[in-house]
C-alpha cells in the first residue's frame, strides 16, 4: 500500500460512524426468562391426507444457578390415525404413535429469550426413522399463562400446566417378555371376510433362551349372511395353539429394524378342528427372526414374511420384571 492510499484509509476510518453497540440485556430480560420456569403444555389436532395427527409437547424448564439461562427439556408425542380405518404398511394397525424427548437450554435475550434445541431421544417405532434436526426458538411470555415461540416457519403458545401434567408413559424395555396382540382382517379366495387374531406370552429364562405361546383364533364368513357349505352357516371358527422356543442373535450389520433381536421356531401345534378344515387337517410349523422396537414386535417369517405385534393397552412391564 502506499503512503496515499495509507493516508486515505486512515481518514475514511476516522469519517466513519462509530459501530453501534448491541443490545444489551436488561434486569427486565433477565426476570422474564426465570418467569418461564415451570411446566408448558400445548396440542394440536389435523386431518390431511387422510389421516387425523393428534400432536402433544409437553414442556418443563428448571432455574439454573445462572440468572440469565434455564435448562429443561419437552417430551413431544405424536398420535396418527388413518381416517378410513385402513391399516399403515409400517405397524399393521390404522393407528401409532411417534414420541421423543428433546433437550433444551434457554438464554436471556433483549425482549424476552432464545431457546435452542441441544439433544433428542426418540422412541423406538417402526414407523420413524429416529431423525431429527435441532430447532432454534424465540420465546416471550405474553402473560402469566400463555408462552409464545417463534421460529423461521411458525408459532406456538404454550399453556401453563396448574397442576403439572403427568409425563408421557415411557417405552417398554425392548425385551419380548409379556404379552403381545395381532389382528388382522382379510379376503379368502372364495370371497368370504377372515377375521384372524393372535394372543402371545413370551418369556425369557435366565440363561437368555427365548419360550411362549400363541393361540391363533380365525372366524370365517359370508359377507352377505349366505350359508357356507362346509360349515351349514354363515360362518365358522376355529383355534390353533402354539408352542415356541428360540434364543437372542446379534444384529446383523444390515439390518433395517433397530433393535434386540431374536430367532424363534415353532416347536408343536395343536390345531383346531372344523369340516371346513378337512382340506388342510394339519398345520406346518414355522420360524421366524424376532426384533423388538419400542412397544411392537417385529417378526419376519421364512420367505419374509412380515408381522407387526403389539403390546395390549393394559400392559404393566413390573409384572413381567422377573420373566
Amino acid at each position: 500500500m502506499t503512503a496515499r492510499a495509507a493516508a486515505l484509509a486512515l481518514a475514511l476510518t476516522a469519517c466513519a460512524a462509530p459501530a453501534a453497540d448491541p443490545p444489551r440485556i436488561t434486569i427486565d430480560d433477565a426476570i422474564a426468562t426465570r418467569s418461564l420456569a415451570g411446566t408448558w403444555t400445548w396440542a394440536l389436532t389435523t386431518t390431511a391426507d387422510g389421516t387425523t395427527r393428534t400432536e402433544r409437547e409437553r414442556w418443563d424448564l428448571a432455574i439454573t444457578g445462572d440468572w440469565l439461562r434455564l435448562a429443561g427439556r419437552y417430551q413431544r408425542t405424536v398420535d396418527v390415525r388413518a381416517v378410513d380405518g385402513v391399516p399403515f404398511t409400517c405397524v399393521q394397525a390404522p393407528s401409532y404413535r411417534l414420541a421423543s424427548t428433546v433437550d433444551v437450554t434457554v438464554a436471556a435475550a433483549p425482549g424476552g429469550a432464545v431457546i435452542e434445541e441441544v439433544g433428542y431421544q426418540v422412541e423406538p417405532s417402526p414407523c420413524d426413522r429416529g431423525l431429527r434436526r435441532l430447532a432454534r426458538y424465540q420465546a416471550r411470555l405474553l402473560d402469566d399463562d400463555t408462552l409464545e415461540l417463534r421460529w423461521a416457519d411458525g408459532v406456538a403458545h404454550l399453556q401453563r400446566a396448574t397442576p403439572p401434567t403427568p409425563p408421557p408413559r415411557l417405552a417398554v424395555a425392548a425385551a419380548p417378555a409379556g404379552p403381545w396382540r395381532w389382528t388382522a382382517t382379510s379376503w379368502t379366495a372364495g370371497g368370504l371376510v377372515q377375521r384372524e387374531d393372535e394372543r402371545w406370552e413370551l418369556a425369557l429364562g435366565d440363561d437368555g433362551a427365548l419360550a411362549g405361546w400363541y393361540v391363533r383364533t380365525v372366524e370365517v364368513r359370508d359377507p352377505g349372511g349366505a350359508i357356507v357349505p362346509c360349515a351349514g352357516a354363515p360362518g365358522y371358527r376355529f383355534v390353533d395353539r402354539y408352542l415356541v422356543r428360540g434364543h437372542r442373535r446379534p444384529a446383523a450389520p444390515d439390518d433395517d429394524d433397530a433393535g434386540d433381536g431374536w430367532r424363534f421356531d415353532e416347536v408343536a401345534v395343536v390345531a383346531g378342528a372344523h369340516p371346513c378344515l378337512a382340506a388342510s387337517p394339519t398345520r406346518a410349523k414355522d420360524g421366524a427372526e424376532l426384533v423388538v422396537i419400542g412397544d411392537v414386535v417385529v417378526l419376519t417369517w421364512r420367505g419374509a414374511r412380515r408381522q407387526v405385534l403389539r403390546r395390549p393397552a393394559a400392559y404393566s412391564p413390573s409384572e413381567y420384571a422377573g420373566l
